[in-house]
């Protein structure tokens, strides 16, 4: 039998002398031709740039009772597929496989629900939820059930993020605090920012914590210091839309409000600014999806709709959902290939980022 070569399997030749029958492999067989290839000349980036996104939910749940207000963030999606959400002074869970809604807790009259955060750690177990409220209490909790509650500032709680066991909590008086929650203990604290932190969130590695204000600022710490490593003034208005690129771990995407309308991508090594793009509408929150290495953004006034992004380049892909009013919040799946969005129309709408098959939306009250 002959033996194989390389050669007889990759040609050597220049692409521009190959022909037809180079897409077969001949291996010395009666027939000459063992299997054969067909041959996809398009381009992985131009294929990417074709695909379809659904335009329209896939199904519309009633939200009655969400504020208006561009600073909370009231919308998470569980790493079980529980759906939470904060209306007025009530917290909710849909179940996205049951169907089924919980009220899980009603605060007093007027101590709104204002922030909302669950853990995805894989060292963390448990399903657990972090509620910021008005009055400045974060209660945690464990399957629905209260187990822990902080005691974080004298007013609301709107931005949070975990780091395993760390929750860092951020204030209106422009601080965060990290609590331990194996202990309840405060074990750090960062107080640079002279605005309300409404955008928080913790680097892929766990090392560097971005913190969005309502001072226009963007703030990068890292764990053990309260020093920021990084101060990032290019914004006009408050900053709450920002996340950690999961396949750069060095790399920020940061959104501006009404008076700066811009998404800017940052190298937090070097604090230098990577692209920047002005897309007309407040920018209410920012998400790598990692998939297809995009980014999508939720807006406001004026254009109250949600765009999917090239995260190389800030190309825009597509414009694939629209409120009557501003998208407050939005919550990706735990795999990744749906999205939950909630806007002042008081509308929950769900969404396929993976799939182009189309789907007749259902209208739902369920948080009655």
């Amino acid at each position: 039998m002959k033996k194989i070569s390389l050669s007889d399997i990759f040609s050597t030749n220049f692409r521009s002398e190959r022909t037809k029958k180079d897409r077969y492999v001949s291996l010395g067989i009666k027939n000459h031709t063992l299997l054969s290839t067909n041959i996809n000349l398009n381009l992985r980036s131009s294929r990417l740039e074709k695909r379809s996104i659904d335009d329209m939910p896939f199904k519309v749940l009633d939200a009655p009772g969400i504020l208006d207000d561009f600073y909370l963030n009231i919308l998470e999606w569980s790493k079980n597929d529980l759906v939470c959400i904060g209306l007025s002074e009530s917290f909710y869970q849909y179940n996205y496989h049951t169907k089924k809604v919980k009220e899980i807790l009603t605060n007093n009259e007027g101590n709104f629900v204002t922030g909302i955060t669950c853990s995805k750690s894989p060292i963390v177990s448990e399903d657990i939820v972090a509620v910021g409220c008005n009055n400045g209490k974060v209660k945690l909790l464990n399957n629905g059930k209260e187990f822990m509650r902080l005691n974080a500032s004298e007013s609301r709680v709107c931005a949070m993020s975990w780091n395993d066991h760390i929750l860092s909590c951020g204030t209106k008086q422009g601080v965060v605090i990290n609590y331990d929650l194996r202990t309840g203990a405060e074990v750090k604290r960062y107080s640079n920012h002279v605005g309300e932190i409404c955008g928080l969130k913790w680097s892929p590695d766990k090392r560097f914590l971005a913190s969005g204000g309502n001072d226009n600022q963007v703030r990068i710490y890292e764990l053990r210091t309260s020093i920021p490593r990084h101060i990032i003034t290019a914004h006009n208005s408050a900053v709450k839309a920002l996340d950690w690129c999961p396949w750069k771990v060095a790399e920020l995407i940061t959104g501006g409000g009404t008076k700066d309308k811009t998404i800017k991508i940052w190298d937090t090594n070097e604090c230098k600014l990577l692209k920047s793009v002005d897309v007309k509408s407040q920018v209410c929150t920012l998400n790598y999806i990692e998939k297809y290495k995009e980014v999508v953004s939720s807006h406001g006034f004026s254009n109250n709709e949600i765009i999917m992004w090239k995260a190389t380049n800030l190309k825009k892909m597509s414009v694939f959902g629209k409120h009557e009013n501003r998208v407050l919040n939005v919550a990706i799946s735990p795999d990744g290939s749906k999205m939950a969005s909630v806007s002042a129309d008081e509308n929950l709408k769900f969404w396929k980022l993976f799939d182009s098959e189309k789907a007749i939306p259902r209208n739902e009250s369920i948080f009655r």
